[in-house]
């Protein structure tokens, strides 16, 4: 069995890590979080988008006068800019969530290499020890679920 992280998060550090979080929630209030309707109603943008964007924003701001008196151009900008505020900042955020996700699954699998061992041990060696319970219960993890076919009415 091959251990491929050894490491422990402290209650402090842990604690330090999710005030650092905060921090940054805190930082950026007006972010919003969509239902996948939500997510879906969207218009949908790409890297191909981006140079439309900018030159768009461009011809608004040398040649306005073609706009209806609605169009808000400062609002337009400041969205041009928040955007890439924001992409630069999920730029940098991303290989720390992608490391995250990754130790995650190193260390449940470690966790789960562990168990099934200890499992194989216990059921190897455990009879007469107390653990019959404990073993019949752990089991359950590997029971197949029996499903009931219903007589076909056509």
């Amino acid at each position: 069995m091959e251990n491929r992280i050894s490491a422990s998060l402290s209650g402090e550090q842990l604690k330090t890590v999710l005030d650092l979080i905060r921090q940054l929630e805190a930082a950026l209030p007006f972010l919003v979080a969509l239902t996948p309707d939500e997510r879906k109603d969207l218009t949908r943008t790409g890297d191909a988008s981006r140079p439309f964007i900018d030159k768009s924003l461009k011809l608004v701001q040398a040649h306005n006068q073609f706009l209806p008196r609605s169009f808000d151009v400062g609002e337009f900008a400041a969205d041009v800019q928040l955007r890439a505020a924001l992409e630069t900042i999920r730029v940098r955020l991303s290989p720390l969530v992608e490391k995250l996700d990754d130790t995650t699954a190193c260390v449940a699998s470690d966790a789960y290499d562990a168990a099934l061992e200890a499992y194989h041990y216990a059921r190897q060696n455990g009879e007469g020890e107390g653990l019959d319970e404990l073993i019949a219960l752990m089991s359950q993890r590997f029971a197949r679920n029996k499903r009931t076919t219903k007589p076909d009415t056509n």
